[in-house]
C-alpha cells in the first residue's frame, strides 16, 4: 500500500490494517504483520496505533507483528519511539520490543538484515518457540498451523523458506524442525 506522502507498507498475510482517507501519517495495526518505509517529516510524524500504544516514526523502516494484544517491533532502519501509558521507549536501528498482552515490553537486539525476512520468504529465528513458527507459517502460508502440546518446551535456531509449493514448505518444516507435519 502507497500512501499519499509516499510511505509504503507491505501486508502479510491475515493481515488487517486501518488507514485515515484524510491523514496519510495514521494507521491501525489490528492483526497480522505490517512492514512500514516511512517518508521522515520532523513536522508531521507517522504514527502506527497498536492496541493502547503509538509508534512513531523518527525516520524509519520498521516491522511490526500482532498478535491478539501482544506484538512485536523490530527497526530495520532509523529509529521509532514506542509510546503507552507512562511508557516511552527509543527503538533505534537492529532493537526490538515485544510487548505482552500485560502491556509488559521487553527491549531486545536482533539482526537489521533478518528483519521482515518473510517479504522474502525467509523467517528467521533465534531460539523461536514453535507456537511462534506455527503463527509465523499461518500468516506467510494461508495454511491453518498447529502444534501438539508435547512440542511445548521446544525452540529453533534457523531460517525457514517459505516459499515454493505447500508440500515443499511441510517437508522443509519437517526436516528443520524435526516433526511430522499433518
Amino acid at each position: 500500500v502507497t500512501l499519499g506522502d509516499g510511505s509504503r507498507i507491505a501486508l502479510n498475510g491475515g493481515t488487517q490494517i486501518t488507514l485515515d482517507r484524510d491523514d496519510a501519517r495514521y494507521a491501525s495495526l489490528d492483526r497480522g504483520e505490517a512492514q512500514f518505509d516511512v517518508v521522515h517529516s520532523p513536522s508531521d510524524p507517522f504514527t502506527l496505533h497498536v492496541s493502547n500504544a503509538k509508534i512513531v516514526d523518527v525516520g524509519t523502516r520498521f516491522n511490526v507483528d500482532r498478535d491478539g494484544r501482544a506484538f512485536s517491533v523490530e527497526v530495520k532502519e532509523g529509529a521509532v519511539r514506542y509510546s503507552s501509558g507512562a511508557l516511552d521507549i527509543p527503538l533505534s536501528r537492529g532493537e526490538t520490543l515485544h510487548v505482552a498482552p500485560d502491556g509488559k515490553a521487553t527491549k531486545g537486539l536482533r539482526d537489521a538484515a533478518a528483519m521482515g525476512g518473510w517479504m522474502q520468504g525467509a523467517l528467521q529465528y533465534e531460539t523461536a518457540d514453535y507456537a511462534a513458527i506455527a503463527s509465523d507459517l499461518h500468516r506467510s502460508t494461508g495454511i491453518a498451523v498447529s502444534v501438539d502440546p508435547s512440542l511445548s518446551d521446544r525452540s529453533f535456531t534457523g531460517v525457514i523458506q517459505v516459499g515454493g509449493p505447500a508440500g515443499d514448505v511441510r517437508r522443509r518444516v519437517e526436516l528443520l524442525l524435526g516433526v511430522t507435519v499433518r
